[in-house]
């Protein structure tokens, strides 16, 4: 057996993240060099792990900003257990969640750049 019959011949679930989508196929085919098979091939594998490094990058940037999230819950519980009054706890609770929101932008614009 061939590698086409394996892969062929192989069922599994490809995760949505690694899913090439029928535009992205044809964009593929349009664009690789006229009559260059090899071309085509090897742009589809890279697109492939181009989408596997960009599915790793997301899966750490959430892991990262849920425990960042959870440490500033922490803190701000701590925080405000010593606070009697309930209006100032809540303009406590007000200004922390903006101050996380605003440094998390300026986070991924950074990346962006």
């Amino acid at each position: 057996m061939n590698l086409y019959e394996k892969i062929r011949n192989t069922e599994c679930e490809i995760p949505e993240a690694f899913d090439l989508t029928s535009l992205q196929a044809d964009d593929l085919i349009h664009n690789a060099e006229p009559q260059d098979r090899y071309d085509l091939v090897y742009m589809a594998f890279k697109f492939g792990y181009m989408q596997r490094k960009r599915a790793e990058q997301t899966c750490r940037t959430n892991e990262a900003t849920a425990g960042e999230a959870e440490k500033l819950r922490e803190y701000i519980t701590d925080m405000t257990s010593q606070v009697r009054s309930e209006k100032r706890l809540r303009t406590i609770y007000a200004v922390a969640h903006r101050a996380f929101i605003n440094d998390r932008l300026e986070v991924l614009n950074e990346r962006q750049d």
